[in-house]
């Protein structure tokens, strides 16, 4: 599983230059770009998803929770939209009054968005732990015992997080580990699917 682990590095490549992106212009060229570091994306998820030779059966027991992580995460996107619209007219105001009037914002607003943003984000990594854990428990279930080896060689945790040490590391976290940045990326859905249609490797 050394190859699997070497070539997660991957996951951190793609993510530190989706994040770059996220500043660039929305230009047709900056579009295209980030089709391609998803399809990057793909081919890593697919790199770690395969090899720990998924059948049918698990994919389906599997895929309803990720399918429930996916709507607990539509919701709390749909209640951070709710609360920042409430704050929004006030940022607004403000930002019109700054170029106006050359107006610097207010402390009292800048922390009141500070205190949103803070709420928001914590209530975003509950969810995610939640989730994690309920997909856990599932995978924990579904696999057989060399799968779950796989599973738990798979990654290099300090490539993506430098404060975890693999070789201190349980299984458990490992599986735990493996759940959060590989079975529930967005685009690790649309693998697992096709898995359970049987659409890859016919």
């Amino acid at each position: 599983m050394r190859f699997l682990a070497r070539y997660s590095l991957l996951v951190t490549l793609v993510l530190g230059l989706a994040a770059v992106g996220a500043a660039q212009t929305g230009s047709k060229e900056s579009q295209k770009a980030d089709e391609i570091l998803m399809r990057i994306r793909e081919l890593d998820l697919l790199n770690q998803i395969l090899p720990i030779v998924f059948t049918k059966e698990q994919v389906t027991k599997i895929l309803p929770a990720v399918e429930r992580a996916r709507k607990e995460v539509a919701k709390a996107e749909q209640n951070e939209l709710e609360a920042m619209k409430k704050l929004d007219e006030k940022i607004q105001k403000a930002v019109k009054e700054a170029y106006a009037t050359g107006q610097v914002p207010t402390r009292e607003l800048l922390g009141e968005a500070a205190k949103l943003i803070k709420e928001l984000t914590l209530k975003r990594l509950i969810v995610a732990s939640q989730n994690a854990d309920h997909v856990f428990r599932v995978l924990d279930d579904t696999l057989n015992r060399g799968q779950k080896k796989a599973v738990a060689n798979a990654l290099e945790p300090s490539l993506i997080d430098p404060s975890l040490d693999k070789e201190k590391m349980t299984e458990e976290e490992k599986l735990r580990f493996f759940v959060r940045i590989i079975l529930l990326d967005p685009i690790a859905y649309d693998i697992l699917v096709k898995l359970g249609r049987g659409q890859i490797g016919k």
